[in-house]
C-alpha cells in the first residue's frame, strides 16, 4: 500500500515572493550591482582653501639712534670782589644752572680753577684763588653734587685772563673758571 506522504512541492523562489516581491527583488539586486561596479567609493575631493590675504611682515624696527653726546657747555666764570672769596647773588644764579646740568649728566666732572689779580703778594693771591675755587666747590656740593666729581685748585695771579693794570682788568682776573673735564 502506498503510503500517502505529503510531498512538499517546492515552488520556485519567484513564486513565493509574491506579487510585488519580484520588482522589489530586482530593484535590490540592481542597486547592489550598481554599488558593486560603479559605486566604488571615490577618492574624496581635497578642497583647496581659498587663498587668504596675508599681510606682509612688519618692517624690522629702526636701529636706535646713535647717542650723540652734546659738547659740554661752556660755563660762565664766577667773579669776586677785591680781597673776597664770597659768592655774589648773580653768581649763585649761574651756579644753580651748573648744578642742574651736572645732575642731568651724572658722569660729568668739573674742574674749578681759581685766580686772583696781580695786586698783593704771591702767597696772598694763592690763598685768595684757593678760597675762590673752594667757595664755588662748596656751593656745588651744597646743591647736591658729589665732591668726587669736582676738583678745585687755585693758581694765584698766574694765567691772567685780562691784561692790564686797571680796575677793569683786575675785576676780570678775580674769578673761578669752570671747566667740564673728561
Amino acid at each position: 500500500m502506498e503510503t500517502h506522504t505529503t510531498r512538499s512541492r517546492k515552488k520556485p523562489m519567484m513564486a513565493t515572493i509574491g506579487r510585488w516581491g519580484r520588482p522589489v527583488l530586482l530593484l535590490v539586486l540592481g542597486a547592489s550591482l550598481l554599488a558593486g561596479f560603479g559605486g566604488c567609493p571615490k577618492k574624496p575631493e581635497v578642497a583647496t582653501p581659498a587663498p587668504v590675504a596675508v599681510a606682509p611682515p612688519p618692517p624690522p624696527p629702526a636701529p636706535p639712534a646713535p647717542v650723540v653726546k652734546a659738547a659740554p657747555p661752556k660755563f660762565t666764570d664766577v667773579f669776586f670782589t677785591t680781597d673776597k672769596t664770597v659768592l655774589r647773588p648773580e653768581d649763585k644764579a649761574n651756579l644753580d644752572g651748573v648744578i642742574k646740568w651736572l645732575k642731568a649728566n651724572p658722569d660729568a666732572k668739573i674742574a674749578l680753577n681759581g685766580f686772583a689779580d696781580e695786586r698783593g703778594t704771591p702767597a696772598r693771591n694763592q690763598a685768595l684763588s684757593d678760597g675762590r675755587a673752594k667757595a664755588v666747590r662748596d656751593y656745588l656740593v651744597a646743591g647736591g653734587i658729589s665732591p668726587q666729581r669736582i676738583s678745585a685748585k687755585g693758581f694765584g695771579e698766574v694765567r691772567q685772563f685780562a691784561p692790564g693794570n686797571n680796575e677793569a682788568a683786575w675785576a676780570l682776573n678775580r674769578r673761578t673758571q669752570l671747566v667740564v673735564t673728561p
